[in-house]
């Protein structure tokens, strides 16, 4: 279900969660066939974590509730759901798709001449990394990583990125430079250094945020093979992480998406061949075998059905089926390691009701 990550408006969260629980016990004994007293029970456990501190000490934009006779799991989770209440054999788990695929993940990089600060994030979260020798001031950085030296900065190209490495070595002369401008390549060549050292991947794009200057310097130095053209130029100081979080998001969204463009032309590349199908017919005997690298599914769609285990043969005649067959597809491929995207019902290929690339 949708919440409020606003304080004052907390009890709208509770008032929300109150409903889908009784819609839950209406179902329970509508479906499975209990009374409101055995529905009550199961559903209890669920409505003590009202008084819990879990539910007062703040709420993300989305909760998912797992619930069964003897398991209860309770997330507040970044992502906005619609309202819904399933009760049926096994857990719903497209609508947490998104928290794990076309999510992104990078690296946001905040500049400033009095310590800098790494997070790991993706579309919906966003995580510090703990490392205090990032945080320390260029004049602590200064002091003790080059003391009493007179730092000199030259380039020198030919790396395999097209890129000028950056070159730091002293003379000994005992004189500090006093131009904070002259200070700012040795100190962020060190913080570049310690950064693409902890990172250790070309894979996962590298954001940087802060003073134009400070950017501009970081690129000189840089080593890094995913530093994206864009940035974030502004001073990162006073600012509220989850500001340059947001605006993160916005600049590198579109290389993302590209991600999901990339699957289907994989899938128009294979159609037609053994390597790609399209209809549960055939998808759902593949995903029980372990067969799908690419799964593609609408987002909200359901097919509900049963099928034989023994011969997979689908029977979509049986609407009251408990049995949602895309959502069966989806968990075996998960299963499996295969990879599930989600897409609006007009981008999915086809005329089915999902496809595959095996």
């Amino acid at each position: 279900m949708p919440t409020t990550p606003h304080p004052d408006k907390a009890d709208e969260n509770t008032i929300r969660y109150k409903s889908q629980l009784s819609i839950a016990e209406d179902l329970l004994v509508e479906k499975r066939g209990m009374d409101k007293d055995q529905a009550k029970k199961l559903l209890d456990p669920a409505a003590g974590y009202l008084e819990e501190a879990f539910f007062r000490e703040g709420w993300s934009r989305g909760l998912a509730v797992f619930i069964s006779e003897d398991m209860l799991k309770i997330y507040r989770l970044p992502l906005e759901f619609d309202e819904k209440v399933s009760v049926k054999n096994g857990y719903d788990v497209r609508p947490l798709l998104p928290l794990f695929f076309n999510n992104g993940r990078f690296y946001l990089l905040l500049l400033n001449l009095h310590g800098c600060r790494l997070y790991h994030a993706t579309r919906y979260t966003l995580q510090k990394i703990p490392y205090k020798e990032l945080e320390r001031t260029m004049e602590e950085v200064l002091k003790y990583d080059v003391p009493e030296k007179q730092i000199q900065f030259h380039t020198q190209t030919g790396n395999a990125a097209g890129r000028r490495a950056a070159v730091y070595h002293g003379q000994g002369v005992g004189t500090e430079q006093s131009d904070e401008k002259e200070k700012m390549l040795p100190y962020l060549g060190a913080v570049e250094n310690r950064v693409t050292k902890l990172i250790n991947s070309d894979t996962i794009p590298l954001l940087l945020a802060g003073d134009e200057h400070l950017v501009g310097y970081y690129r000189r130095v840089n080593n890094y093979h995913n530093l994206p053209d864009q940035a974030i130029k502004k001073n990162s100081k006073e600012q509220d992480p989850e500001e340059f979080h947001n605006a993160a998001w916005e600049l590198l969204k579109d290389t993302f998406e590209n991600s999901r463009e990339n699957v289907l032309q994989r899938y128009n590349e294979y159609a037609g061949t053994d390597y790609a199908a399209e209809g549960l017919e055939t998808i759902l005997p593949a995903a029980f075998e372990g067969r799908i690298h690419e799964l593609l599914v609408p987002k909200k769609k359901e097919k509900n059905g049963s099928s034989n285990p023994e011969n997979f043969r689908l029977d979509f005649s049986r609407w009251d089926s408990e049995t949602d067959l895309l959502e069966a597809a989806v968990k075996q491929t998960l299963l499996n390691n295969g990879k599930v995207v989600n897409l609006d019902e007009p981008e999915l290929p086809g005329k089915s009701e999902a496809a595959a690339i095996f």
